[in-house]
């Protein structure tokens, strides 16, 4: 059901769905470089010697969720003090 649901979100906001279900996997294209893949927008051809990496989407959106729950319950001065803590210093519970 999460490849159907990113494939018609990204219809519905992109033009166009995100391919999870054709490639029966969740993984969403992310350029390694933002700034050229942002300098490549609006040109004729794009660029298309940009360097692609796939992160799982899904996986991501979950742990997420996770990390924003977690951190919502705690009062907010110990917020900074819990990022400093392994499994919340990258932004989500591992």
């Amino acid at each position: 059901m999460n490849y159907l649901a990113f494939d018609i979100v990204g219809d519905l906001a992109f033009g166009r769905p995100f391919g999870m279900i054709k490639a029966a996997k969740d993984f969403a294209a992310v350029p390694k470089d933002q700034k050229a893949a942002m300098d490549s927008y609006g040109t004729v051809n794009g660029n298309s010697s940009i360097e692609i990496e796939e992160i799982p989407a899904v996986k991501t959106l979950d742990g997420r969720g996770e990390f924003s729950t977690s951190m919502g319950v705690l009062p907010p001065w110990w917020r900074p003090l819990i990022r400093h803590l392994p499994w919340y210093s990258e932004g989500q519970i591992l």
